[in-house]
């Protein structure tokens, strides 16, 4: 029987997007496969090297195995990357100001000067649009690097991943490569089942619609052959028991009547 993990492993097997690996490989941080996901993420990091969720990822599997200075030197890179990307929150910043939603603007200044603390030109910013002329930091800032709320609402929580065998489903992961490994198994009705979730999430993925379209006439193809079979070995099943019938009555008729007929 397949195992759930066997079918994750061939997932990953297919270089699938950054965001599935993401969720393949924080389920198999949670069952304690560390080694399998820093070499994983390692792996998927040299196809996307700025994916900085991956990069945590493996920053954390570093840290969970007492590997500090692998871990520091991925959280040095994550932060690099995060510091020279804050100055998009000085543009929104700036963008709020002339719109007139001063709150907003405050926000991502805030997030901008907790990155670049020394920029005087957002700093005079902040003080004017500030109610209170407070200063800044009024907190210790997180260098976090922000998530993706849909990316990240998709992981599997504990429990969420069903027990293997066929049948199995992983909504939160549904992808082409699945829905294939499904239809390798013989089990078309979720690869069907599988290219649906995918097409709910990307409706403009014309290579998996087809994909479905030509499942659909597959499966229809073959539960047509499938009740022809059974309507054929209905009929041979008919006729054997009517020849049986005949034989039994001919065996049991008076040695008379046998000679009459």
């Amino acid at each position: 029987m397949t195992t759930i993990n066997s079918i994750l492993r061939e997932i990953l097997d297919h270089e699938p997007s950054p965001e599935t690996v993401l969720i393949i490989l924080s389920e198999l941080k949670g069952q304690g496969e560390l080694d399998e996901v820093i070499d994983e993420c390692k792996r998927a990091l040299n196809r996307y090297p700025d994916n900085l969720p991956l990069r945590q990822l493996l920053a954390e599997a570093y840290f969970e195995k007492d590997n500090i200075s692998e871990a520091s030197e991925e959280l040095e890179k994550i932060t690099t990357q995060v510091n020279g990307l804050a100055s998009a929150y000085k543009l929104k910043a700036m963008l709020s100001q002339k719109e007139g939603r001063s709150d907003e603007a405050l926000e991502a200044l805030k997030v901008y000067l907790a990155h670049q603390p020394d920029d005087t030109e957002a700093l005079e910013l902040f003080q004017e649009l500030s109610p209170e002329k407070e200063s800044f930091p009024p907190e210790e800032p997180s260098l976090e690097p922000e998530r993706d709320s849909k990316q990240w609402s998709a992981l599997p929580q504990e429990g969420q991943i069903s027990s293997p065998g066929k049948g199995v489903s992983f909504p939160e992961i549904a992808t082409p490569t699945l829905a294939e490994i499904y239809f390798n198994q013989g089990d078309i009705p979720e690869a069907i089942n599988t290219y649906q979730k995918v097409l709910a999430q990307d409706p403009e993925d014309e290579s998996s619609r087809s994909r479905l379209e030509e499942l659909k006439l597959m499966l229809q193809a073959k539960s047509s052959v499938q009740a022809q079979g059974e309507a054929e070995r209905r009929t041979k099943k008919e006729k054997m028991i009517s020849i049986l019938e005949a034989w039994r009555s001919k065996i049991e008729s008076p040695p008379g009547d046998q000679g009459s007929s």
